[in-house]
């Protein structure tokens, strides 16, 4: 068992008061040193996180498929056309006298002669550790061994002992040398245990020094002089009595590159360091913003910086139930008045976007509401989240928000210049080689140059993810013409107004009608293209891809970038060289943006008239509206003239008290006498006039409300058809919002109140017209070009400069010609890990504006703080009740040893950046119930992704049934390449394979290998529409052999193309994915409850909401007992056995095709049970909810 025990309380009650005091906006007595405290926590979470981080190793390096493929090609003689190949040799036993470098390198030249020039290093792994002989050594220490029970890594899965580097040569490389981090963590900790220690942290300073000392022994030594010292010293000091009793028979392996000529060998920037035993990319982020906390110059700056710091503690205060924080429920739990108030001020229209990304239609209700919360710029939620379910919008929401960035950046623009060049301020380079250009890199771009209005700064949009396919789906989806002409495509039932107005924008970003015309001059030959915002330059980044604009592009990984700077960078400095078309663009500049201010003032003037309506609204009392009378002409006459009335009684009794008080009796020194009759008399006339004060007072706020509503109904009445139509926050629109009736529930979630087709018409140009606006500053901008080359520079991929740029003017410079950067291309998005490569120069914090996280739920909490230090605001979106954060199992485990009590909120591997941030999100709403009752961000409830069961499933497993339903049934040509007619259970008994933790059942394999053949028969595209998804690592590597020694496997190629798309897989490796049909693999026999019971309600949830239209879940029934799996049994239609699968995939008799099948007991409608019951017409199933719910289905 785990030694040891948790420290005191960190924080004692009096500091939690005044943490508390702090949440509220009271500045307590000794506010100071409960700053010092503060800054104290932050620093010790920053440094878990560090130490988190640092624990990441990779695992020993393995020749890839591909190079071993090059290299068995180039040995047998053939030709091979590659630049560079990574040559890989095992090292000797360790009775082995040395390495014999020169002979090993000679005869690698003759082998691969082609490949003259070789690397500056070789890379050394030394010994081998398996991760499962880590995890098995751990679990003896660890209390709760429930939260992962059936972790096992592939049988290839280990780790090295140490590493380092030496040049060709073999002399050691200084500062190479790594120590493996677990291994070191793990003896610290059997060190601990030794000298029984209640404490256990790590320290990465001893482990920094320890490697050090063996650096300095190392020195300018040769690797077969230390090489089989260094490996018993590790093997002693780190892995004897641990994980081996003897050394192994290798000592490990090396690696080195060779290339096909010097030019490869110099172009190569992305080489792989093997030696590089971490695999950490969030490392050096946590390190630089500890050092800004530390310096004060993060976390009191502004409410942002505020905010920041309130996530990195969101862990640690949750934990000690610090729950305090102000919340707005957005839900119809929150009640009628409630809701209508909230409703009132946030979808009010000057609270809404100014631009619109041009769609026919609107985003959902609460896809509105988060958007009108998350463009803000007032700090009312500087770090807002978005909880998105699966299909309920998350890209249509970014997209409003992209356009609506755009938009206020180009008001920006607009206002502060005429003159492009004049928004820049010029600053020269320190240590450049042109000492008579002012130390500039080249000559003519001697200078770089910040934006002098910040302001338009705050608009610059980095999304970033730890999910890769996320960030560049959405970076490949903004810029797709075909997208936007078809969501903007009329139909036949639009009136002629909204067919109009919808074909006047279709055609504006239809590139074979545009306008506007690129008279384009290259090596003395000119030509002409079309163009709507550097539409060229888009198609040639991604891929001949049909776009409409460079509105994204996909950064980080270096290859991206450089990508990136071949479309567009080289051709922009190309196109735009000459002053003349400088020139001619700026003239073109003042153009358009004539024509934006004059679009921006239409808005605004339509803006202003919605705003009116909106206040009116605000203004007519609810019970005026529930309750309002048919003539309110006749109801204001009649309430006036009793207001006379009263008015008439006032003024008599206002006079009788007057005279009451004049007629009273003098005495002595003009003092009044007062008898008891006539004060009663005075009190009662008071009481009456009080009372008739009352009642104007009420028959004035009843006349104003009858006026307003009065004034109210007039404007309202000329919206209530064609492109003027609108959907007002009323009464009737408030009793469908909390209707327990779905139907009405629904029909208000789908609106989009205050808006006109017309206003958003005219929204979308001025999007459009926004673009246009920057396309011409920036080409217009001498000082932009000087950004755009020196960046170049800076990246090492400019051409007529042949010296990198300095990294001390790499740090001074990167901030602002990134911000440049986002002027031309207006969102860039990021893998987390790969953020480090164009964003490590940056050091200072808010430089970039808008942060857009998505599929936040999966990445660890850390994962986000290097984007978010450097930007002004962040929007995070995802969602809690999906797959959490991958953690290796050895690191959690040391984690849970560490004892410091600060860190209990930091160790659960369900934390996300999305738990996070919804956890100092002001906005959102409950899920769950008791223990399981859970804050999450502003929530996303219209679903469009998947049908029955799929979404009923994932709607009572996950949401509360907060969901409403809105996808389309498949279309018939795309039904018929389904496996089945409908979703189905299928019950498959059988015996695990044997071996350890291997869930793989035999006979539910071959069962999947039938459902298999029969897609490969209907669906003729190259690769099928279908997942195959399992829980289990096992269960998916057992699935994979199978199906590559089958008789399908070899006589359909279409398999193969269809394994390697990845079309198999854990749960994990789907989020963010979906496609038509998905078999949900379970696997598992009656031993391995435990791997039963861990499946949870995420796991299912992803796997259902994978599949759009048909969800087979094939498992052991009587296994399968766990309530997340048996919810989704019994949401499904059907219930079947392989035998009745086997005989509808087989026998095509009418007898096999109506096999017997159970049906599910839950109406996919409302949740009640399902029954059969008898009609004029026969037999159905029908809900038992009936009359309330009309749900039926024919047998």
């Amino acid at each position: 068992m785990r030694q040891g025990r948790f420290k005191s309380e960190v924080i004692s009650k009096k500091d939690r008061k005044i943490f508390q005091e702090r949440r509220l906006g009271v500045t307590p007595q000794g506010a100071h040193r409960m700053e010092n405290k503060r800054k104290t926590i932050v620093l010790e979470i920053l440094n878990y996180w560090k130490i988190t981080e640092f624990l990441g190793q990779t695992d020993i390096p393995q020749e890839s498929t591909e190079d071993k493929k090059l290299i068995k090609n180039i040995k047998n003689g053939k030709e091979v056309k590659a630049e560079k190949i990574e040559v890989f040799f095992d090292l000797p036993v360790l009775s082995s006298s040395d390495i014999d470098l020169e002979m090993i390198l000679e005869n690698d030249r003759d082998d691969y002669a082609k490949f003259s020039s070789v690397g500056d290093d070789i890379h050394f792994c030394l010994g081998k550790v398996e991760r499962n002989t880590l995890v098995d050594y751990l679990e003896k220490f660890i209390e709760d061994k429930s939260d992962n029970p059936e972790i096992a890594y592939p049988k290839k899965s280990a780790i090295a002992w140490c590493s380092f580097k030496t040049d060709m040569k073999g002399v050691y490389l200084q500062n190479s040398f790594k120590l493996s981090p677990i291994l070191w963590a793990i003896a610290r900790w059997d060190e601990s245990r030794a000298h029984n220690s209640h404490d256990f942290s790590l320290d990465t300073s001893e482990y920094e020094e320890l490697v050090g000392e063996i650096d300095e022994e190392l020195q300018d030594q040769n690797v077969d002089e230390f090489i089989s010292t260094i490996y018993e010293k590790i093997f002693n000091e780190y892995v004897k009595h641990r994980f081996l009793d003897d050394p192994q028979e290798s000592m490990g392996i090396a690696e080195y590159n060779r290339y096909a000529s010097e030019q490869a060998r110099d172009a190569d920037e992305d080489a792989f360091d093997y030696a590089d035993l971490g695999k950490s990319f969030f490392l050096n982020d946590i390190i630089q913003l500890s050092e800004l906390v530390q310096n004060g110059n993060f976390g009191d700056g502004n409410e942002y910086e505020k905010k920041v710091i309130e996530y990195i503690l969101a862990g640690y205060e949750k934990s000690k139930g610090f729950d305090n924080l102000p919340r707005t429920i957005i839900s119809p739990d929150a009640g009628k008045s409630e809701m209508k108030r909230f409703f009132d001020k946030v979808f009010n229209v000057t609270n809404s976007p100014r631009g619109k990304w041009p769609a026919k239609y609107m985003p959902a209700l609460m896809q509105q509401v988060a958007v009108n919360i998350a463009i803000r710029q007032d700090g009312d939620a500087p770090v807002f989240s978005v909880n998105g379910p699966p299909g309920t919008g998350k890209t249509t929401l970014l997209k409003e928000i992209v356009a609506s960035n755009i938009v206020e950046r180009a008001r920006l623009l607009a206002e502060n210049a005429e003159d492009p060049d004049s928004l820049f301020e010029m600053h020269s380079f320190s240590h450049g080689p042109l000492e008579a250009n002012a130390n500039a890199y080249y000559q003519y771009a001697p200078h770089y140059y910040s934006i002098n209005v910040d302001e338009i700064n705050n608009y610059s949009m980095l999304v970033a993810s730890c999910n890769n396919a996320a960030v560049e789906n959405i970076t490949i989806d903004l810029p797709k013409s075909r997208d936007i002409l078809d969501s903007l495509e009329s139909s036949g039932d639009d009136e002629e107004e909204i067919r109009c107005g919808l074909d006047e924008v279709h055609d504006l970003f239809d590139i074979n009608k545009s306008g506007d015309v690129e008279t384009i001059t290259r090596y003395g030959k000119s030509h002409e293209e079309k163009d709507i915002y550097f539409t060229r330059y888009a198609d040639k980044l991604l891929g001949g891809v049909d776009c409409w604009g460079l509105i994204s592009a996909p950064f980080g990984r270096k290859a991206n970038i450089r990508k990136y700077c071949n479309s567009v960078l080289k051709p922009f400095v190309e196109d735009y060289r000459s002053n003349a078309v400088r020139e001619q663009h700026k003239a073109k500049y003042l153009e358009v943006r004539k024509k934006f201010l004059s679009q921006y003032k239409l808005v605004e003037s339509l803006r202003n008239e919605l705003e009116q309506i909106c206040a009116l609204a605000s203004s007519v009392p609810v019970e005026l509206q529930e309750d309002a009378p048919e003539d309110l002409s006749c109801e204001i006459s009649d309430v006036e003239r009793k207001r006379q009335m009263f008015e008439r009684q006032l003024f008599a009794e206002q006079k009788e008290l007057i005279e009451l008080e004049e007629s009273r009796p003098k005495g002595l020194f003009a003092r009044r006498k007062d008898t008891s009759a006539r004060d009663i008399f005075i009190q009662e006339k008071k009481a009456t006039i009080s009372k008739l004060n009352g009642e104007i007072t009420s028959l004035n706020n009843r006349i104003s409300g009858l006026q307003n509503l009065q004034e109210y109904q007039r404007c309202i009445s000329k919206y209530s058809h064609g492109q003027m139509k609108m959907t007002p926050v009323d009464t009737v629109f408030m009793e469908r919002y909390v209707s327990e009736d779905d139907r009405l529930s629904t029909k208000a979630q789908i609106t989009n109140p205050w808006f006109t087709a017309q206003y958003n018409r005219e929204r979308e140009k001025l999007f459009l017209y926004a673009c246009k606006l920057h396309k011409e500053f920036v080409i217009s901008s001498k000082c932009m070009r000087h950004n755009i080359i020196n960046l170049m520079i800076a990246w090492n991929v400019f051409d007529d400069c042949g010296e990198r740029m300095k990294l001390a003017d790499r740090e001074e410079a990167m901030p602002y010609m990134l911000q440049s950067i986002f002027l031309l291309t207006p969102v860039i998005s990021t893998t987390f890990a790969s953020a480090q490569t164009f964003l490590g120069d940056v050091k200072k914090s808010g430089v970039l504006g808008t942060l857009i996280v998505d599929e936040a739920g999966q990445a660890q909490p850390q994962m986000a703080v290097g984007a978010m230090f450097r930007c002004r605001k962040a929007i995070i979106v995802g969602d809690p009740k999906q797959i959490e954060p991958v953690v290796t199992a050895e690191t959690d485990m040391i984690k849970q040893l560490l004892t410091a009590e600060i860190l209990a909120g930091y160790k659960d591997k369900k934390i996300s950046v999305q738990a996070f941030a919804d956890y100092i999100n002001p906005y959102g709403t409950y899920l769950g119930k008791d223990e399981e009752k859970e804050w999450v961000g502003c929530p996303l409830v219209v679903h469009r992704r998947c049908i029955d069961p799929m979404y009923t499933i994932s709607n009572v497993l996950s949401y509360d049934g907060t969901m409403k339903q809105q996808t389309a049934a498949p279309k018939e040509d795309r039904a018929r390449t389904f496996i089945l007619d409908k979703s189905c259970w299928i019950d498959v008994a059988g015996a695990e394979n044997s071996g350890k933790r291997d869930h793989f059942v035999k006979a539910q394999g071959e069962l999947v290998l039938k459902l298999l053949e029969r897609k490969f028969e209907r669906d003729p595209i190259d690769i099928p529409r279908l997942f195959i998804i399992t829980p289990f690592t096992s269960v998916k590597e057992g699935m994979l052999e199978m199906i590559k020694k089958s008789e399908l496997y070899g006589k359909e190629p279409r398999v193969r193309k269809w394994l390697n798309a990845n079309n198999i897989g854990t749960v994990h490796t789907f989020q963010g994915q979906g496609t038509d049909e998905v078999i949900f693999l379970l696997g598992c026999d009656s031993k391995s409850m435990g791997a039963v019971n861990w499946v949870n309600n995420n796991i299912v949830n992803v796997a259902a909401t994978r599949a759009k239209f048909r969800f087979y879940v094939i498992g052991d029934k009587a296994v399968w007992t766990c309530r997340p799996v048996r919810v989704a049994r019994e949401c499904t239609a059907e219930i079947l056995t392989d035998k009745e699968v086997a005989e509808l995939l087989g026998d095509k008799t009418e007898e096999a095709k109506s096999a017997p099948a159970k049906m599910s007991m839950i109406c996919p409608e409302c949740g009640e049970k399902l029954v059969e019951r008898s009609g004029k017409f026969g037999k159905f199933i029908g809900c038992s909810g009936y009359p309330k719910c009309h749900f039926t289905q024919s047998i």
